[in-house]
């Protein structure tokens, strides 16, 4: 039981340093098997890893939530849609398409697509 619980801890600060489930398990001298046997033998376990690994999308939300204030409209678009109230795509004047990232080949595709502009920006570099 000692090895056992040495392993877990094991397995839990290779979590805590961001590695996966699986790199864990190698680390701490295990199998992917052998772990999956032991959460679902024991609640205390399972509930000990799954808080971890929640713990890890809470870190990621918490910085989507912070480049959302920040004024990156994609960021406030993804976190409005999974986690706003009725929130969904009918909103009035929220355009994705005119915040999107992407290079787009502008002249293959002028044209084919609606919700493109007719005309190539100026900024754009090909333009």
């Amino acid at each position: 039981m000692h090895k056992k619980s040495r392993t877990i801890r094991q397995i839990r600060l290779n979590l805590y340093q961001g590695g996966g489930l699986h790199k864990a398990c190698e680390v701490a001298g295990i199998s992917y098997v052998t772990l999956w046997t032991w959460r679902n033998g024991s609640h205390r376990i399972d509930n000990y890893i799954r808080r971890i690994l929640e713990s890890r999308v809470q870190l990621v939300e918490d910085a989507l939530y912070k480049g959302a204030i920040s004024g990156n409209t994609v960021a406030q678009i993804f976190y409005l849609k999974n986690r706003g109230r009725n929130w969904n795509n009918d909103q009035p004047g929220v355009k994705l398409e005119q915040h999107t990232h992407f290079t787009y080949n502008w002249e293959g595709i002028k044209g084919r697509n609606p919700i493109l502009p007719s005309r190539i920006p100026s900024e754009h570099p090909s333009g």
